[in-house]
């Protein structure tokens, strides 16, 4: 049966979680919810780097609060 070797290759090349019982959860995943494209591929680079600005302007938010509360401490 394909299954029981998709199932085999699955858990060789990425350990457990592919067992017999998930394949077929899977498959029936994708039977009732095809994925016609993945959301990677209908994103520009800006829909990626806008996360990292904002999780840079994050982290300078806190460092300067950080300097802040040392400034205060002194």
């Amino acid at each position: 049966m394909a299954g029981k070797r998709l199932s085999r290759d699955l858990t060789e090349r990425y350990g457990n979680s592919f067992g017999m019982s998930n394949i077929n959860k899977m498959r029936k995943f994708y039977s009732l919810y095809p994925i016609l494209q993945t959301v990677s591929a209908k994103l520009s680079w800006s829909h990626y780097v806008e996360p990292l600005n904002i999780e840079d302007s994050i982290l300078a938010e806190n460092k300067n609060l950080s300097a802040k509360r040392e400034k205060t401490a002194l």
